[in-house]
């Protein structure tokens, strides 16, 4: 008889102990959780509206250049699968690009012209398409050197036939390729607007003769 109580004193002390042992977790827990959200709180006040407003124009800025990319890649896909079949299509889609806002699709047509002047019929089919006026304006308002580059390589590249340079003696285009070719930092560009003055300067030669 004298076991019993002291069996269940000891469960007693036992079951005391783990719950003072839970206590203490959840205390702790409790303490933990509280760290976390003020941490939260502080983190949200420091930055506030200016992370949030930070982290929306980061998104944005990636969902624009990935909109960018899949244009990029539908449009050299049709380009070189669809629009081959359509004849003068392709060249009017790549002058149309040369119209638009964005540098980026104004390079896009640029490039595409340059791939398709391969031979002079292209590169006449590219001036009754209205192209080198199309590039011609596109050089005058370029604000960067890749755009510049783009588009006077294009017009260096449709200018070996004689309708291309009559096209472009028409634009009064003369005094921008001479500041291009004198004070350009970009040696490529320089290169093909020396190109296409001297091309220029032959064909005025001719005509005065």
């Amino acid at each position: 008889m004298g076991k019993i109580p002291v069996l269940l004193t000891r469960s007693l002390m036992r079951s005391s102990g783990i719950r003072q042992l839970s206590a203490r977790h959840a205390s702790a827990s409790t303490l933990s959780c509280g760290m976390k959200i003020s941490q939260r709180r502080a983190l949200s006040t420091t930055f506030g509206s200016q992370g949030a407003e930070a982290l929306e124009q980061e998104t944005e800025r990636k969902a624009g250049w990935m909109l960018k990319g899949i244009a990029a890649v539908t449009l050299t896909y049709v380009g070189f699968n669809v629009f081959p079949l359509m004849g003068d299509s392709m060249v009017k889609h790549s002058v149309a690009l040369l119209r638009t806002q964005d540098p980026y699709f104004k390079r896009s047509g640029a490039s595409r012209l340059t791939l398709i002047a391969t031979d002079d019929d292209r590169r006449l089919r590219i001036v009754n398409a209205g192209g080198v006026a199309g590039l011609v304006n596109m050089l005058e308002s370029a604000t960067d050197d890749e755009t510049c580059r783009e588009a006077v390589k294009a017009l260096a590249v449709i200018s070996q036939i004689d309708a291309a340079i009559e096209a472009l003696d028409a634009t009064g285009v003369q005094p921008l390729l001479v500041n291009l070719a004198g004070s350009s930092l970009d040696l490529e560009s320089q290169q093909y607007a020396t190109t296409l003055l001297e091309r220029l300067s032959v064909r005025k030669s001719g005509s005065d003769q």
